[in-house]
């Protein structure tokens, strides 16, 4: 049986009349099983990219700490890619 995670996609980018920009999210269902990577977001946005094994990824609203605790039900060091230095 797949694992299934509840996570708010970045849809978009709302900016308002005074030029303040808001990201707008949707709720979206994801696979655990094909998650490949949580890295955290460029430029300091809060949030994670989320890159699949088949090549695909999006940002999300939730942190990496909070998606690796609901993968592994905890243990968050399972499932973070490192911030620095080079990957595997």
């Amino acid at each position: 049986m797949s694992k299934f995670i509840t996570l708010k996609k970045i849809d978009g980018v709302h900016r308002d009349e005074d030029e303040v920009e808001t990201e707008v999210t949707k709720v979206c269902l994801v696979n655990v099983a094909s998650i490949r990577c949580l890295y955290g977001r460029r430029d300091d946005k809060p949030g994670t990219r989320v890159t699949f094994t088949d090549g695909g990824g999006f940002a999300v609203s939730e942190s990496p700490e909070a998606i690796a605790a609901m993968i592994a039900g905890g243990d968050v060091s399972l499932a973070i890619a490192p911030t620095s230095g080079t990957a595997n």
